[in-house]
């Protein structure tokens, strides 16, 4: 039987990619514009909404192994059909629910997946999801491409738990909650740097094999390792924060490398979570790997919520930070801090860390050879391509008004809101990409607006002081 190939909108294009990649049958996964009225659509273009198009997947299979049918259970199962023009907080006629047929046979098969539905009361909604032809299919830019493979964290809508179009899917999806937690190896680039790869190698080994036996000390699983990370899953909140605390005094006890001394940087939140082949996907998932982004080394972030499933006595280890907007989620989610020691050193520094420095932390900003200091000159700032931005990057990938840069205590905050994203690179760790979020600036590192650094030619600079 030949291949066959199905495209379909719902919602951010990276998430349905990431789970049809995973599908059997499935040969190939590209996203992509389709729909709109012109002609080579730009992202920032269909994000505008003045192109008219929407973010789409198109799906190369194998219908021998995987029915076009089955392949519409999956896509009802992973988005909502009865929200018009929008998934979550992503709203736009670019996110709107659709199905392009590329057949009579498909038109036919998509009309009867959608009847049983509807006729099934599946959903509580109508579904407004549109079945129309396929027209002219226009390949996303390249960093759109495998998304999540790349950065696991992007994505903030995976699997959901609802259900399908009968029993025929063929993805076996297990909801259930739990609390999932991220160490990491703080700096390990720099200790590449510092000892060579091999003694760099066996010590991060060492420590990841730290991360993973404690997680199961405390009743955790491992659930995979990433590089210098490892994920796990905790059945209850209170035994990820004995292990997170546990995992912190572990490296603290470790010896220097060549008089580099190790850290690690901790996140975890507890919610509903989704199960497919031995991984996690979910929002929680996404949460728990930002408040890690957002860790310092040597810090333990979580969340709130996930603090009032606490244990009393460790209720009182907690101190609240403030709060992130959160792609997906109506409310900012309130962050809080797990300290983990009481030596004078360790108060020391989370008190350097928390308690406002009375105008002595600044961040300097340079562009080309322009120098910006805040909060010296101004407390926030706004970069894009306008004239009217406080500074303005000539750059033809930003937006107009791409992303601020705002003091809050005596730490910097950037936030995203552009179209195409803000690359985000802090020396020691990975190039992240926020899209209409925020994270912590610190350190050293440099900000491109609409593309990664390695191909932007107009990158700040910046330096948290």
């Amino acid at each position: 039987m030949a291949r066959e190939v199905a495209t379909l909108a719902g919602g951010c294009f990276w998430c349905l990619e990431a789970v049809f990649d995973q599908l059997k049958g499935v040969e190939s996964v590209e996203s992509g514009y389709m729909g709109g009225r012109t002609s080579k659509p730009t992202y920032e273009e269909v994000c505008g909404g003045a192109s008219g198009h929407a973010e789409v997947v198109q799906v190369a299979f194998d219908p021998a192994v995987l029915a076009y049918e089955d392949l519409l259970g999956v896509f009802f199962s992973i988005h909502d059909p009865t929200t018009l023009n929008q998934q979550g907080n992503d709203i736009g006629t670019q996110y709107r629910s659709a199905i392009f047929t590329h057949s009579p046979e498909q038109r036919s098969i998509a009309d009867k997946v959608v009847a049983n539905l509807a006729a099934g009361k599946v959903f509580s909604r109508p579904i407004v999801t549109e079945i129309t032809s396929a027209s002219e299919f226009h390949v996303a830019e390249g960093y759109h491409q495998e998304y999540y493979q790349r950065i696991p964290a992007g994505c903030g809508r995976l699997p959901s738990g609802s259900p399908t179009a009968g029993e025929s899917c063929l993805v076996a999806l297990e909801q259930q909650s739990g609390c999932i937690l991220f160490a990491d190896v703080s700096g390990s680039t720099k200790l590449y740097e510092a000892v060579g790869d091999a003694a760099a190698h066996a010590a991060i080994d060492l420590c990841v094999k730290l991360f993973a036996a404690i997680s199961e000390q405390h009743g955790g699983r491992v659930i995979k390792t990433i590089g210098d990370e490892v994920m796990a899953i905790f059945p209850q909140a209170s035994q990820a924060a004995r292990a997170g605390v546990d995992i912190q005094l572990g490296v603290h006890d470790m010896a220097p490398v060549d008089k580099v001394k190790l850290g690690v940087r901790i996140g975890f939140h507890f919610g509903p979570v989704v199960e497919r082949d031995g991984d996690f996907f979910g929002d929680s998932v996404n949460l728990a790997a930002r408040l890690t982004e957002m860790a310092s080394k040597g810090q333990i972030i979580t969340s709130f919520e996930t603090v009032e499933l606490f244990e009393p006595i460790q209720k009182m280890d907690c101190r609240r930070l403030y709060s992130i907007p959160v792609k997906g989620k109506e409310k900012e989610v309130e962050i809080c801090e797990l300290m983990w020691s009481d030596s004078e050193d360790a108060t020391t520094l989370l008190a350097h860390s928390t308690v406002p420095k009375k105008g002595t932390s600044t961040l300097r900003l340079m562009y080309r050879g322009k120098a910006i200091v805040l909060p010296l000159e101004r407390r926030s700032l706004v970069l894009g391509r306008d004239a009217t931005a406080d500074l303005v990057i000539a750059d033809r990938m930003a937006s107009r008004a791409h992303c601020e840069i705002e003091q809050r205590q005596d730490k910097f905050v950037i936030a995203d809101r552009s179209a195409n994203g803000t690359y985000l690179s802090i020396d020691g760790d990975s190039e992240i990409v926020l899209r209409r979020e925020e994270a912590l600036l610190r350190g050293h590192g440099f900000i491109a607006l609409g593309q990664t650094r390695a191909t932007a030619t107009e990158v700040v600079e910046f330096f948290c002081e």
